[in-house]
């Protein structure tokens, strides 16, 4: 011993003490992977998560992160996901055609307008007459148009209105 006071062990700095990253090439085999299995729909949430954490030696949370990752570039590629089905599609109608089954043809063919863009904007007209009804008169045009059940009132009772026994359903005393 030379007389020297021995130096204290030296303490990890946090950026020692942080876990390796992952190398690149493993991540994208890993992302590679998930991907393939929710492109497959076999990708089953966390079942997957704690099978692949055991396969690849990595916590749950690794594994999810890089579900993430994956669902992301997945759906994020939606000129790709429009031409894979698209191809695929043209596929199915060529099926049809030769086993001349015309009601997959038209499944097939509405699909793919739906997914190209081709269906004509679909119109909704909405008209409204009467503006300024009172309660009462908006109480019988809803009758008229709906029903007497329509309107009929919870007695409180799983929110069924009271009855007669009849099936009808009493007039309310209060429109009298």
């Amino acid at each position: 011993m030379s007389g020297k006071p021995e130096a204290p062990e030296p303490v990890p700095s946090r950026a020692r003490a942080r876990r390796k990253r992952t190398p690149r090439d493993v991540r994208l085999k890993q992302l590679a992977e998930v991907e393939d299995l929710m492109c497959k729909l076999e990708y089953d949430g966390q079942r997957t998560i704690e099978r692949l954490a055991g396969k690849w030696g990595v916590t749950e949370s690794v594994v999810e992160k890089v579900a993430a990752e994956a669902s992301r570039r997945i759906t994020a590629d939606r000129d790709t996901i429009r031409r894979d089905i698209t191809a695929g599609g043209r596929e199915l109608m060529k099926k049809a055609l030769a086993s001349a089954n015309a009601r997959d043809f038209v499944d097939v063919g509405k699909l793919l307008a739906q997914v190209s863009g081709a269906n004509a904007p679909e119109e909704h007209i909405v008209t409204s007459t009467n503006l300024e009804a009172s309660p009462a008169e908006a109480a019988r045009m809803v009758r008229e148009a709906f029903g007497e059940r329509a309107l009929a009132k919870p007695n409180g009772v799983n929110g069924h209105a009271k009855s007669n026994g009849s099936g009808a359903v009493p007039p309310d005393p209060s429109e009298s």
